[in-house]
């Protein structure tokens, strides 16, 4: 288990000034993300990494001063994996795309690229609006089988609407203990090698992370119903009397005591 901490200097902007200290510290504690891939969400090995980052969290707000704002702030969770779908072996199976002989894909016209829990189906012409409707034929069809690896089909403009990358035709979720790989090579799905795995829609309840808050300026008792990542900074850049006027993100003001 390691731990990292930064130190970054801070000055107000001309519009607001800071009750607080004028500087931010940050931490990085690091072990659970591998720890879960590797043994299981909810392992042994999993709940003994995550005892020890409660350790040095209790550490951390030990030496914290009485006139610090602390915010404890997880990226997501991971869900527990027993198998992998591999879609680029759909592809090459139905001459989407073409191995070479090492394994690894050379010509194709649709490919695959995975993150853990989905995967983005790329063509080789993004304009091919023939070929998409198609190819989502193809994975509907898989999805239909029961134990179906697929768990659900994201449509371009769906996907827009939750950051997705535009460059990819549409999306794939994997069902339940299912992870996404780019092997193009063997059966289309196998035992996973890997435990547990993040990278599903955010929708599910698993993926969520935590975001935790205490302190001066902080509103004891007050419970957010909803809050992004990307919502932190403006947050703590508020807290700090600074303002970033540039940002995807919101202040969570409900959480302040004024």
């Amino acid at each position: 288990m390691t731990i990292a901490s930064q130190g970054f200097p801070l000055v107000p902007d001309s519009g607001g000034s800071s009750s607080l200290n004028s500087g931010l510290e940050l931490y990085c504690l690091m072990g659970l993300s591998d720890t879960e891939a590797k043994f299981g969400p909810d392992s042994r090995e999993a709940l003994a990494a995550l005892e020890t980052i409660d350790t040095r969290l209790g550490e951390i707000l030990a030496r914290s001063s009485a006139s610090a704002s602390v915010l404890i702030v997880t990226d997501g969770g991971r869900e527990a994996v027993e198998r992998e779908f591999r879609p680029n072996a759909v592809l090459a199976k139905k001459k989407y795309l073409v191995t070479n002989p090492d394994g690894r894909i050379g010509q194709w016209r649709a490919v695959c690229q995975a993150f853990g829990g989905s995967a983005g189906i790329r063509l080789a012409d993004p304009k091919d609006e023939k070929l998409a409707t198609e190819l989502i034929k193809v994975f509907t069809e898989v999805s239909d089988k029961p134990p179906a690896p697929v768990w659900r089909i994201v449509d371009k403009q769906s996907a827009a609407k939750l950051g997705a990358d535009p460059a990819f035709a549409f999306f794939l979720e994997a069902a339940p203990h299912y992870v996404m790989s780019e092997r193009p090579t063997g059966d289309v799905e196998s035992a996973s090698k890997v435990r547990g795995s993040a990278g599903y829609l955010p929708q599910r309840s698993l993926m969520r992370g935590v975001l935790i808050a205490k302190g001066l300026g902080i509103k004891a008792g007050s419970k957010l119903e909803y809050a992004r990542l990307v919502d932190v900074a403006p947050t703590i850049a508020r807290l700090l009397g600074l303002e970033m006027r540039v940002t995807k993100g919101r202040v969570l003001k409900e959480m302040f005591d004024q």
